[in-house]
């Protein structure tokens, strides 16, 4: 059974994840494209987890079909977990530069130095959570860093 073009559009988040250098990072800095105009309409975090909790869905789904068609586990050019995981890190952000850009640089930190509970997910959860996951976490503590920043300079 060959992996359809549109679960390897999705899971790729429309093929950013083939990027030569960097798909994740590339991936997280075009969401912005995407979540920016949400925080500006919504001024809610309401609509940012909404959306991040059902593509987390349909991605873990996703990932667990493309995973077994390719018959590999977290492969580099699935990068609709930094999708998700950079939106969650902007989910208490204001639409303010400061706040989009310490979102981003915390996001990728956690991405990339996969601390407690970031790594777990990332170990010991298959069938397409696990890929998921991690970044959300990620994600959360980005946000987590995000909301300390917001009160320190307050």
């Amino acid at each position: 059974m060959k992996t359809s073009r549109l679960i390897t559009y999705f899971v790729t988040c429309g093929r950013l994840g083939f990027a030569p250098k960097g798909p994740g990072t590339v991936t997280s800095l075009v969401s912005l494209i995407f979540w920016i105009p949400l925080l500006y309409v919504t001024c809610s975090s309401i609509w940012i987890i909404a959306i991040s909790v059902l593509l987390t869905v349909l991605a873990a789904k996703a990932v667990q079909v493309y995973e077994a068609e390719k018959n590999a586990h977290d492969l580099s050019e699935v990068t609709i977990d930094e999708w998700i995981g950079m939106g969650l890190s902007l989910s208490f952000a204001h639409p303010v530069l400061w706040q989009i850009v310490a979102a981003f640089a915390f996001f990728r930190l956690f991405d990339i130095w996969k601390p407690i509970g970031v790594k777990y997910f990332d170990v010991n959860y298959l069938k397409g959570w696990g890929v998921i996951l991690d970044d959300v976490v990620a994600g959360i503590y980005a946000a987590i860093c995000l909301g300390a920043l917001q009160w320190f300079f307050n």
